[in-house]
């Protein structure tokens, strides 16, 4: 089965249920996000999240790119694995969050 890309744009990510709803998609690999959640609405950085989380595969990645660590703590409440690089490739440099569901456990 060959494997599919889709590129989605949506005016607000509250939107993505109805959208992959509309495209036929189930759960999502990929999400990636450079939404500037620290200057938002925490009322809207929660549904984002929480749409994220009810979208994302089990097994799938929530990448988000910030300038600042305050959405650290929101990201943890939410996910059981939650990574945090830094990268000089962006202009600017940004912080990378890399968020999933795996059990690093094992």
């Amino acid at each position: 089965e060959a494997e599919t890309l889709r590129f989605v744009e949506a005016f607000c990510a509250g939107d993505l249920p109805d959208i992959a709803r509309d495209l036929g998609l189930g759960e999502i690999d990929y999400i990636v996000s450079s939404l500037p959640l620290a200057i938002m609405d925490d009322d809207l950085v929660e549904r984002i999240l929480t749409v994220s989380e009810l979208l994302l595969a089990a097994d799938g990645l929530f990448l988000q790119y910030q300038y600042s660590l305050s959405q650290r703590s929101n990201l943890e409440r939410r996910f059981r694995d939650v990574r945090v690089g830094f990268t000089l490739a962006n202009i600017p440099p940004a912080f990378v969050y890399e968020c999933s569901q795996r059990d690093t456990d094992a």
